[in-house]
């Protein structure tokens, strides 16, 4: 029993050791474990360190603050002792300890990184961790040629990174900041890895730099999008002097308010070939640079490049709106708003088997306002005449083999449209101005130059008045281009001038040639230019009695002119000249104007003299049998400068062999020019021969302000006697008129702007006009007037007279207030002495084109005795006052008389004493009655006192009048002693009746 126990007893403890055994072993790999779990940040630690003195690293301080199955992180990174050359904030690791074994972790994060560089003067750069890592030994020595294994990182961050830049000899350092990051990509199993990558950096104000984009390590495929913004350029520049001043200033260029942004995107594949890429830059508004040689400025609105494509075909475009810029101290040219001009460009660079093509195109834009800025100041002879502004087109083909230089050609084609320039003379201007030409290119060394300047459509216009031209201008040049030369060729179409008049020349225009010289092109260029209008015919043409011309025209000029000096001459030739209007023509033989400067230098063309010369002969004219001139010449010449103003050179010339108007033969007096204190004095003088009268001319025009130019004109108050010249032709032309007295006039041009004014006056002195039985005498008259688009009255013109007389009808002292206008006669008061007392009218308006106005002639106070003595001549004594009125009506040149009357005022009556009753008897056989009642009546009517009186006079319309007197009083005839009331009626032509008191008188 007791051995059978103790077996299975035995047999029971031996299997139970195993578990113990293996129990034992793993508590004490737990406790070994724990241990080293325990120790894990000493022991990494230490590990880290060794591995960091192997590489070469400085003395290295930090502090694992986590060290976990998935996580990792370190603070406190110091690389380099007390100074340190690398400090880190943090750095965290994300990971699988399954995944970590095979090299593969999933995130790293690095925080606060802190490193300097310094640059040294010349713009050495030193990086003094890399210098230090460069520095250290190899001790891992043949161990470090044995391939590694990679490492596979899902994301790298690395975040607030900064870089102190300490520059030698500046107290303060710049500091650069950024950030990083690069993301593993999701990629099909069995895929090449792909990563998205992510940098930003920045100096905290002026620049900042962006970079995204992808790469591919196991095929070496990159695509990459970058984004540059440099704020303050001004302020980068002026680092940039700091750190290299001599390569700075070599640049030559300083920017100004400039800003810039640069953009782009590339691919690569196998890390070194280049595919698509696109890159722009744009500058901001406003920016502007600053040129040292030549010493100028640009300021540009915007400007924007952009470049594309792969290294075979690569396209570029620009485009630029430039603000203002200054080249040198004279061209120069801004805009406030706006831009002063664009360029637009584009190119191609492409490969064509072995050859290089390349193909440019330029577009530039220059508005009207800068282009009369920069021509004003870049050609001061040029006249501004791009008011609209212009366009240059420029394109240029060139091809270059792999082992040579570049061939082609280079076109361009500059266009101004809308040009006009106003002148003193006028408005000068053309449709479209074209400068085009081309450049050839051999060798990459320019060839011939061509260019030709067109210009279309010109025009010159002035007051209604219009002229077309046309003109071309061809150049040529070849290298070394110290000299062009070509043509000229040009024409002037028709003229349309003022009142629908039209100057017309040969069919197909005036044509003008000439050539053009450019000589010493690169060492003091000189313009050589002749120019000719061959002789050709003008004639004018007008509607209704407008003057008509016709004249053979020739002309000529030349010019030289270099930045030194300048001189040029011109001529107008005329020959065989015609006016012809209604029955007057007029014309000349020859005519000639010259003018010329002598070569000048070009400090002192501003005050260079100029010489004209003019000359006409053979002046003749004729109007009618009335007028007539032959054999005139016209000869002055003048010297100006602004320097000793205008000089009269010679004596001037006027005269001619025959001068005759209305059969009177005027006589030259002789022409006299002078100036004194920039004012041109020319007196000249005409003389009627036989005669006391004469004209005398004086002009004066002020060079400054030839606007206030002034003319006087004067006839001195002269005696017109029987025995002059002017009474006799006046006796021929109206038979049976005499005229006498003394008569003077004056007159005055002035200009009111371009518009000429004249003032004059016309004096008469005791006039006396006789014709038959109608006398004048003691006319007076003075008549002010005034001139401009029109002739009129001014101030308060009269004429007056002391006595007239026609036929029976006597006056005295008459006075005829009056304004003429261009429209109408316009009579204020009109008044004349009859029969001792006054006939008046007033406000008598008549219109020039067709007069008509009815008048009423007032009769104030007017002697019964004088009024009876115009109706029946008596002897006897008549006494009595009459008032009245006569109404007149004017139509045309037709005076027309209407019922007029004189009658005595009530309580106001007279006496008739007539000492002879003979007249009393004609009058009342003229009115009808007869009989034996006859001569008591007339007996009863010679000595009366009437208490009313009326004489009243009827026309009639066919011509005839009846004029009756009424009579009512009591005779003192002791024969008649009955009252007398009487009604006598007189019929007949109104001519007669106006005369009858000389038909009673001849009865």
């Amino acid at each position: 029993m007791g051995a059978t126990n103790g077996e299975p007893e035995r047999a029971r403890r031996r299997p139970t050791r195993l578990p113990r055994v293996a129990g034992g072993a793993a508590l004490a790999a737990a406790a070994v474990a724990c241990a080293l779990w325990a120790c894990r940040v000493p022991l990494v630690s230490a590990y880290v360190r060794r591995a960091l003195a192997r590489a070469g690293c400085p003395e290295a301080a930090f502090k694992i603050t986590a060290l976990g199955t998935g996580c990792l992180t370190v603070e406190g990174v110091r690389l380099g002792g007390d100074t340190p050359l690398l400090s880190v904030d943090s750095v965290e690791a994300r990971y699988v300890l399954s995944e970590l074994v095979r090299g593969r972790l999933d995130r790293l994060r690095v925080r606060g990184v802190r490193t300097g560089v310094r640059v040294g003067s010349g713009g050495t750069v030193r990086w003094p961790l890399l210098e230090c890592l460069a520095a250290a030994p190899d001790e891992a020595g043949a161990s470090s040629s044995r391939p590694r294994a990679g490492v596979w990182v899902g994301e790298v961050s690395v975040y607030d990174v900064r870089v102190p830049v300490q520059v030698e000899g500046v107290a303060e350092p710049f500091e650069l900041r950024g950030e990083c990051s690069v993301l593993s990509e999701p990629v099909p199993h069995g895929a090449a890895a792909r990563y998205r990558l992510a940098a930003r950096l920045d100096d905290g104000a002026r620049a900042r730099l962006r970079l995204d984009g992808a790469v591919t390590p196991g095929t070496g495929e990159v695509a990459l999008q970058a984004e540059v913004r440099l704020g303050d350029v001004d302020g980068l520049f002026e680092r940039a002097r700091l750190y290299l001043p001599d390569q700075v200033a070599a640049l030559g260029v300083t920017p100004s308010r400039c800003g810039l942004t640069v953009r782009g995107t590339v691919a690569l594949s196998a890390w070194t070939n280049v595919g698509p890429f696109e890159v722009s830059a744009e500058l901001a508004r406003g920016s502007g640079f600053e040129l040292a040689r030549p010493e100028g400025l640009v300021r540009f609105q915007t400007l924007r490049g952009e470049l594309s494509g792969t290294p075979q075909d690569m396209q570029g475009r620009l485009s630029a709106g430039v603000a203002g810029f200054r080249l040198g101290g004279q061209l120069q040219a801004s805009q406030e708003e706006g831009r002063l001009l664009g360029v637009r460009g584009s190119a191609r660079l492409r490969r064509e088997g072995t050859n290089q093509v390349v193909r440019l195109t330029v577009d530039t834009d220059l508005p009207g306002r800068a282009a009369v800025q920069v021509l004003s100041e870049a050609v001061p002879l040029l006249p501004r005449l791009l008011t609209d502004g212009g366009t240059l087109h420029v394109e240029a083909d060139l091809v270059r083999p792999d082992a040579g230089g570049w061939s082609g050609g280079v076109l361009y084609l500059a266009e101004a449209r809308r040009n006009a320039v106003t002148l003193p003379a006028g408005r000068l201007g053309a449709a479209r101005i074209v400068v085009e030409g081309s450049l050839a290119v051999c060798g990459s060394a320019p060839g011939d130059l061509r260019g030709e300047v067109r210009v279309e459509e010109g025009y010159f216009s002035r007051a209604g008045a219009r002229a077309g031209a046309e003109a071309r201008l061809a150049l040529a040049a070849s290298p070394p281009y110290r000299r062009a030369e070509g043509r000229f060729e040009g024409r002037i179409r028709g003229w349309e001038s003022l009142a629908g008049g039209v100057v017309a020349g040969p069919a197909d225009g005036v044509r003008l040639e000439g050539r053009a010289v450019l000589d010493g092109i690169g060492e003091m260029p000189e313009w050589r230019v002749s120019l000719a209008a061959p002789k050709f015919e003008l004639a004018s043409a007008f509607g209704g009695d407008a003057p008509t011309c016709r004249v053979s025209v020739a002309a000529d000029g030349y010019a030289r002119y270099n930045e030194r000096s300048l001189a040029w001459a011109c001529g107008v030739r005329l020959s065989e000249g015609k006016v012809v209007t209604g029955g007057a023509e007029a014309g000349f033989g020859e005519s000639h104007v010259a003018v010329e400067m002598a070569e000048v230098s070009s400090e002192r063309l501003a005050s260079a003299p100029v010489k004209i010369a003019a000359a006409v002969s053979n002046l003749w004219a004729k109007a009618g049998e009335g007028f007539a001139l032959s054999g005139g010449v016209a000869r002055a010449a003048v010297a100006w400068s602004s320097g000793d103003g205008l000089a009269i050179e010679g004596a001037p010339e006027l005269g001619w062999e025959l001068l005759q108007a209305a059969g009177v033969r005027l006589v030259s007096e002789g022409l006299t020019l002078e100036t004194a204190d920039g004012i041109v004095r020319a007196r000249a003088g005409v003389r009627v021969a036989g005669s006391r009268f004469g004209v005398e001319a004086r002009a004066r025009v002020p060079l400054d302000r030839a606007g206030r130019a002034e003319l006087d004109l004067s006839l001195p108050e002269t005696e017109l006697t029987a025995e002059d010249a002017l009474a006799a032709l006046l006796r021929q032309t109206m038979p049976g008129v005499e005229v006498a007295g003394r008569l003077a006039a004056e007159a005055r041009l002035r200009f009111q702007g371009s518009r000429p004014q004249v003032e004059g006056q016309v004096r008469v002195v005791e006039g006396r006009v006789r014709q038959g039985a109608v006398e004048v005498r003691g006319v007076r008259a003075v008549v002010p007037f005034e001139a401009g688009a029109a002739v009129r009255t001014s101030g308060r013109p009269y004429v007056a007279f002391a006595a007239a007389q026609a036929g029976n009808l006597r006056f005295d002292d008459g006075r005829v207030e009056f304004q003429v206008t261009p429209q109408e006669l316009f009579v204020d008061r009109a008044e004349v002495g009859w029969c001792r007392g006054r006939l008046n009218a007033y406000s008598i308006h008549l219109d020039k084109r067709a007069p008509r106005a009815d008048v009423v002639v007032y009769a104030d106070r007017i002697d019964l005795g004088e009024a009876l003595m115009m109706v029946m001549p008596f002897k006897g004594k008549v006494e009595g006052v009459l008032v009245g009125r006569f109404p007149l009506g004017i139509e045309g040149r037709q005076v027309r008389l209407s019922n007029g009357f004189l009658y005595s005022l009530p309580g106001q009556g007279g006496r008739l004493r007539l000492d002879d009753s003979e007249a009393m008897r004609a009058l009342l056989e003229r009115s009808g009655v007869k009989g034996d009642v006859q001569r008591p009546l007339s007996n009863a009517l010679s000595d009366l006192d009437f208490s009313t009186i009326r004489m009243e006079l009827e026309p009639d319309t066919d011509g005839d009048a009846v004029f009756r007197i009424k009579l009512a009083g009591k005779s003192n005839d002791r024969a008649w002693p009955a009252p007398v009331d009487l009604n006598l009626n007189v019929r007949g032509p109104l001519e007669r009746l106006l005369n009858l008191g000389l038909d009673v008188s001849r009865k």
